[in-house]
């Protein structure tokens, strides 16, 4: 019976991504590519808090904005949950059982991926179901390397954001401020990350002996 209602929250959880993502491809005028461009798909529509009409500068579309904030909120609800659960108390039993800064983060990580590694099949939907649903595309060598390139780089985001949350609240805000971030560091991603990686050393080094 658990199994039966776990694969019913998923399959209707894929149903609500494929209305999203549909209405996204609208707003993004998908209709309009010569071809489906996984690269364009991730800038303009995954990362961007933009539109970009034909023969046209960006514009800000609230309507855009708010079903790629519900894309990531579907498709990421385990990890909110998840990290969530970890600022009420759960990271102080893993501090307590850890040896030093190091082996906390390490512990905090491996935890965090073993919780939400249904996170990757959402996902899989949000980069699959425009290049079939518009047949327009087809998953290439370099499309599959864009698409790992965001998960990596999403999945640093996600352990930051765990390691940085002190309560529910703030780790809800710092994942509505991620999707303005990506817009922001759109072809600088790798600066992005080095940067999250600064953060985490100097908060430690703040913390003094003590832990995040």
């Amino acid at each position: 019976m658990k199994v039966l209602k776990s694969i019913t929250l998923i399959i209707f959880k894929i149903l609500i991504v494929y209305l999203l993502v549909d209405t996204l491809a609208f707003n993004v005028q998908v209709d309009s590519w010569n071809s489906f461009d996984m690269e364009r798909w991730l800038n303009q529509a995954i990362k961007s808090i933009y539109v970009y009409p034909q023969n046209s500068e960006k514009i800000f579309d609230i309507i855009k904005f708010l079903t790629t904030i519900s894309i990531y909120f579907i498709v990421e609800m385990d990890s909110i949950i998840n990290i969530s659960n970890l600022t009420l108390g759960f990271k102080e039993v893993i501090k307590y059982h850890s040896v030093s800064k190091l082996d906390y983060i390490k512990k905090v990580i491996k935890i965090l991926f073993s919780l939400n590694w249904c996170d990757l099949l959402y996902w899989g939907a949000v980069f699959l179901i425009p290049i079939y649903s518009f047949g327009k595309g087809v998953l290439d060598a370099s499309s599959i390397l864009s698409v790992l390139s965001f998960i990596i780089i999403n999945y640093l985001f996600n352990n930051f954001i765990a390691l940085l949350s002190k309560n529910p609240l703030i780790c809800i805000i710092l994942f509505i401020i991620k999707h303005l971030v990506y817009s922001l560091f759109i072809g600088y991603e790798y600066i992005l990350i080095v940067l999250i990686i600064v953060i985490i050393v100097i908060t430690f080094n703040i913390e003094g002996g003590e832990y995040i």
